[in-house]
């Protein structure tokens, strides 16, 4: 079956949340007056009770029943909210995402056992494989969007929905498209598996400590490390071995590499430049002992 995206789906959830004013017929909703306005919602008529500025509930006007929490399903007012976007679902394994591009939850990556950089996302399973226009070759590896269904459309049965899902892996297919793991799915959509249209918009990732993973250790000529937790995705590192800086290269996804001058016992930093253009460092590393053996990390606290 042909699906096709409500031709204005971004005003849409600006309606049900009630939280933008965004001019629909003869409605402009918001919180701001904590009052209340009808909506239309899936040919029901709905009303929309202020609890406070920021957040309100559709009501059932036969029941006058809470018909669910709308302040979750806005589009951030900080961030360009793009339609026409495709939810599908990836997986019901957990285990999945161990062999994921990005490698955040690879078998060596995680195997210093500390992974602050999983909790937010992965262990509750908020994340997604996503095509190449929104992956951009790697930059978006860690990166954050908060996904929206409003409710019409879609292959199954469902309901409104949103949450904020982090790129773990590509390969989703086409444009605009995220692949996500059941559970990011269900929370989307309300249901375990079928194609739904979306909207999206990139949001800073709940912070996490910066972290340095070695994943070829034991040289002093070159080294490969993943770079994981902040915001957003890298765009750009680079190493400090002593006084030495050398510009790392993207090995692929969040992984990065540098041949080295072969220097040891040095302290060692790792200068990052992230997607939004935003600078970090992680420094103090490894105790003068380097080269380390893989799986050593590096984690800054937040």
């Amino acid at each position: 079956m042909k699906l096709s995206s409500p031709p204005n789906m971004c005003t849409y959830l600006l309606l049900i949340c009630c939280v933008i004013s965004v001019a629909h017929a003869a409605f402009s909703p918001t919180c701001n007056n904590l009052g209340s306005t009808r909506v239309k919602v899936n040919n029901s008529l709905l009303t929309c009770k202020a609890i406070t500025k920021t957040q309100c509930r559709l009501l059932d006007q036969r029941t006058n029943k809470k018909v669910f929490h709308v302040c979750q399903l806005q589009c951030p007012q900080q961030s360009k909210c793009i339609t026409g976007g495709q939810l599908t679902m990836w997986t019901t394994s957990p285990s999945a995402v161990q062999g994921s591009s990005c490698e955040y939850a690879s078998s060596t990556s995680t195997s210093g056992g500390n992974t602050p950089w999983l909790r937010s996302y992965v262990t509750p399973g908020m994340y997604c494989a996503v095509s190449d226009d929104l992956y951009e070759s790697g930059v978006s590896c860690g990166s954050c969007y908060r996904v929206s269904y409003s409710g019409s459309g879609g292959s199954d049965l469902g309901r409104a929905g949103s949450t904020i899902v982090q790129v773990v892996d590509f390969g989703a297919g086409g444009s605009k498209h995220f692949d996500c793991y059941v559970a990011a799915h269900q929370a989307i959509s309300g249901a375990n598996t079928g194609v739904f249209p979306v909207a999206y918009a990139k949001v800073n990732c709940q912070r996490s400590p910066l972290a340095a993973v070695v994943l070829d250790g034991n040289n002093a000529y070159y080294t490969k490390v993943l770079f994981a937790g902040g915001v957003t995705g890298v765009q750009a590192a680079s190493i400090t071995v002593g006084t030495i800086t050398t510009p790392m290269l993207r090995v692929s996804c969040a992984t990065w590499a540098a041949s080295l001058t072969g220097a040891t016992n040095k302290a060692v930093s790792f200068q990052l430049t992230f997607s939004d253009g935003t600078t970090g460092s992680i420094f103090g590393c490894f105790s003068n002992a380097w080269p380390v053996a893989t799986g050593t990390q590096c984690v800054m606290p937040v």
